[in-house]
């Protein structure tokens, strides 16, 4: 019976030192530019674990040698270790990249590798080039919309003005600015309910992410522009993309030559 005392002062010793050698980790969470709300911050293998708030804030209690996990879907897991001096942790999460290269080939191909795709893109209308590389908009979702550049107005003085009427639900506006006054002009996806949720629409040309429209392209050199709604296209590039995508492909780019013909 005395034993069992011993035992049982022991454990209770133990968890009082492991508790008062617990860290305040706090911190905030960013995609490199915007904070992120709702990222789970978790003491990995416990039950332990909170969220970032609004502005991507965030505080946990934590042991040394403990690993924090911090999850957010369309980002990749980081994990951090926490040190007897931790306290101050600002994560930077990066976008998850999904690899297109592995295929399956059943009955139609659902999965085209990314050779394929590219050498089918100039005969392919659905085929797209995104930061994700080659993909077919029939596996981007029922929601996807492409418009030809047959359907742009050639004589437009940039892109929202192309696009103007030919996307549904599709508003330009302007953000930002100073005093009130909008100075950036923006492609909205939600109608009027932008009004309320003022995400604009972050644009994919050839591959290369960016916030503000590019309002630098020739229009006769555009040869097809796809548009994911925001649903969608969180899962793929992650919060940036909560107004939703415009992937812009331009002509020759994306063409490749065939080995032996012209």
């Amino acid at each position: 019976m005395k034993n069992n005392w011993i035992l049982i002062l022991f454990a209770f010793v133990q968890i009082s030192f492991a508790q008062d050698n617990e860290n305040l980790v706090f911190g905030r969470v960013t995609d490199g530019t915007s904070p992120i709300e709702n990222v789970t911050v978790k003491v990995s293998d416990t039950s332990n674990g909170t969220i970032t708030d609004e502005n991507g804030y965030y505080q946990i209690k934590a042991s040394p040698l403990d690993i924090l996990v911090f999850s957010y879907m369309g980002m990749k897991d980081e994990e951090i270790i926490v040190e007897d001096v931790t306290s101050r942790l600002n994560i930077v999460m990066e976008m998850k990249i999904e690899e297109l290269d592995e295929v399956k080939v059943v009955k139609r191909i659902n999965r085209r590798s990314q050779d394929y795709l590219r050498h089918q893109y100039a005969r392919d209308k659905g085929i797209i080039n995104t930061a994700f590389g080659y993909i077919h908009k029939n596996y981007l979702g029922t929601s996807a919309y492409i418009v030809g550049s047959e359907n742009l107005n050639p004589g437009a003085v940039d892109i929202l003005t192309a696009l103007r009427g030919k996307i549904p639900n599709l508003r330009i506006g302007n953000v930002g600015g100073i005093n009130g006054f909008s100075t950036e002009r923006a492609a909205f996806l939600r109608g009027r309910s932008s009004i309320n949720n003022p995400a604009p629409a972050i644009f994919d040309v050839d591959g290369i992410v960016m916030t503000q429209a590019p309002l630098y392209l020739n229009i006769q050199n555009i040869d097809r522009v796809t548009v994911i709604p925001s649903i969608l296209a969180v899962g793929r590039y992650g919060p940036i993309a909560g107004g939703g995508v415009i992937i812009i492909n331009t002509i020759g780019t994306n063409i490749v030559r065939e080995p032996g013909t012209n």
